[in-house]
């Protein structure tokens, strides 16, 4: 990049001043789209729940605790995931999650679901502890 040295008294130096901002910008990778933290409204737990994306990566952090009715046959709607965060990478995989309670040896698993619009529990050996959760994906 050239940059055209400015000295008082030039000859076009407004336009020489316009030229050299514009050779700084070029090639300047713009700002990447940033949602914020958003708090998610569950559905069978109870907890802080927040998603955020950044560029095309999707973040779900925050702990839950699962309500009696989660049990390990059957699986049950957790969150909706925002509009503006559902575009999933579509390479024909399953997305599969766990989360962990950070005082037992616990787990959880959960899914997006096929319309990729929510996400649901899919087993989880203990109701009564606080899980600590932290997933993430790539949009399209």
């Amino acid at each position: 990049m050239a940059l055209t040295k400015i000295f008082s008294g030039m000859e076009k130096g407004p336009e020489a001043i316009d030229s050299n901002f514009a050779n700084l910008n070029t090639g300047k990778q713009t700002a990447l789209a940033d949602t914020g933290w958003v708090k998610l409204s569950t559905t069978n737990a109870v907890g802080n729940l927040y998603a955020r994306k950044f560029g095309n990566l999707v973040n779900i952090v925050g702990t839950v605790h699962f309500t009696a009715t989660v049990v390990p046959s059957k699986a049950v709607d957790f969150f909706t995931i925002p509009a503006t965060m559902y575009s999933i990478q579509d390479d024909g995989q399953y997305r599969f999650f766990s989360a962990f309670s950070p005082t037992t040896d616990t787990r959880c698993r959960f899914q997006i679901k096929k319309d990729k619009t929510r996400m649901i529990i899919l087993l989880s050996n203990a109701v009564a502890d606080e899980f600590a959760i932290n997933f993430f994906w790539q949009t399209a």
